[in-house]
């Protein structure tokens, strides 16, 4: 069976096509610079003092940021 599609049809299925694309487009534009997709590693770390040392605070690593403090807890007497 054979069937015929109409100009009209065939402008809808192409707006819906060219929507979707358009959409996946903009989420790996989006994602990419809200590093989405990045890998990401979790390194835990224990310090005596923790001057200054809050949540969000930047990790620095010879002056270049390399991520974020996510969560600070006390073990006994460090940090």
């Amino acid at each position: 069976m054979v069937t015929d599609f109409s100009t009209k049809e065939k402008i809808v299925g192409m707006f819906g096509i060219f929507m979707a694309i358009l959409l996946l487009a903009t989420t790996i534009v989006i994602g990419r610079g809200k590093d989405w997709f990045r890998p990401t590693m979790t390194i835990y770390a224990t310090f005596r003092e923790g001057y200054n040392l809050e949540t969000n605070t930047p990790v620095k690593l010879y002056n270049t940021d390399i991520g974020k403090v996510k969560h600070i807890e006390l073990a006994g007497q460090k940090v």
